[in-house]
């Protein structure tokens, strides 16, 4: 019987390996193909892999009878975990979604989650997690060699795919909490305010002018 460590451990690789299956059979829903960013394709085509890397070492830690031993593995599961359920999310939420509407609802995914969340990063590091977990100590790398080798090609190959979305920086947001004018420019002309009762006379050249007279009548 596996002690606590390893139960944990074992636990959250049976959450990811959920996820990962979820993802699966989202995109395995070939109706919903058109419109899909090409990177969910190259993605969708490793999920086995890592799938079946993951059932491999959690068959290796329920055999484990160090359970001290699985302590090192533990925050490379939980990164792992957590990079599957937002890998869920972006497929939950793009793949099933209309043609035309797919890029956009990639991209306010992407948005909401974070720049490294694009769908290729999300693999890429989640597989980075597996590996790790693979080769945690010359013991379970032996007995995961097969698979070790195929998560390793396909690291390099999802490394490969190109940038899915380009980095979006932070939004310009203005806000008055107050009572008063907010005189703001975002851009690179001149600004000229007036928030009093007189006038206000901008530019030029002036002669025999006081502004600060009263106005003849004629």
């Amino acid at each position: 019987m596996p002690g606590p460590v390893a139960t944990e451990v074992v636990s959250l690789v049976r959450a990811t390996m959920s996820k990962l299956e979820s993802v699966g059979d989202i995109y395995g829903d070939t109706d919903n193909a058109e419109g899909l960013p090409p990177a969910f394709h190259d993605v969708g085509k490793h999920v086995s892999t890592v799938y079946h890397a993951l059932k491999m070492s959690k068959e290796q830690i329920l055999q484990r009878k160090d359970d001290s031993s699985c302590a090192e593995m533990k925050p490379s599961a939980e990164d792992c975990k957590r990079k599957a359920d937002c890998l869920e999310k972006l497929f939950s939420k793009v793949v099933p979604s209309a043609a035309n509407e797919k890029m956009e609802n990639y991209r306010m995914a992407v948005r909401e989650l974070g720049n490294e969340s694009r769908v290729e990063s999300l693999m890429r590091d989640a597989m980075e997690d597996v590996k790790l977990l693979l080769t945690v100590d010359d013991e379970m790398q032996l007995a995961t060699k097969s698979q070790l080798e195929l998560l390793v090609k396909s690291i390099e190959e999802v490394s490969a795919i190109p940038q899915s979305l380009q980095d979006e920086g932070p939004t310009l947001r203005i806000q008055n909490n107050g009572s008063g004018p907010q005189n703001v420019s975002t851009g690179n002309g001149p600004q000229n305010n007036n928030n009093g009762l007189g006038m206000q006379v901008n530019g030029g050249t002036f002669h025999n002018i006081n502004p600060f007279l009263p106005r003849s009548s004629s």
